[in-house]
């Protein structure tokens, strides 16, 4: 089947992670490049959206850290919407990362531009 998708950003990426505390300017820059994929995960709880959807990455900060899940974020606008009714349907998807933006002198905070990635029923 054919694939399609929608352009997003996470939001969030400047505070920290809330189960560490560890920034999630660090967790960007050791854990996300191009073509990572992150898992997205309903917040029904969350106070500002009871639709929000957060996005972690899997990976090990630390040298004797397993792996875990860092929450990096959340989708914003029609990705946050279409992933939302996916999960509640559950109906297949992927969160891809397209750019890691930033880490650079002139613009010091990194942003993470990501792809929903589904399948198009064909007709």
């Amino acid at each position: 089947m054919p694939m399609k998708g929608i352009n997003s950003k996470i939001r969030g990426v400047t505070l920290p992670e809330p189960h560490t505390d560890i920034p999630r300017q660090r967790l960007i820059k050791k854990l996300v490049r191009r073509n990572t994929q992150l898992r997205a995960v309903l917040e029904p709880d969350n106070p500002a959206d009871e639709e929000a959807v957060a996005v972690y990455v899997k990976g090990r900060i630390g040298f004797l850290r397993k792996k875990k899940l860092y929450h990096l974020g959340y989708l914003s606008g029609a990705a946050a919407k279409m992933a939302h009714a996916m999960i509640l349907t559950q109906e297949p998807f992927a969160v891809v990362v397209n750019r890691v933006t930033g880490g650079t002198r002139k613009k010091p905070t990194r942003g993470v531009n990501v792809r929903l990635m589904f399948e198009t029923k064909k007709k």
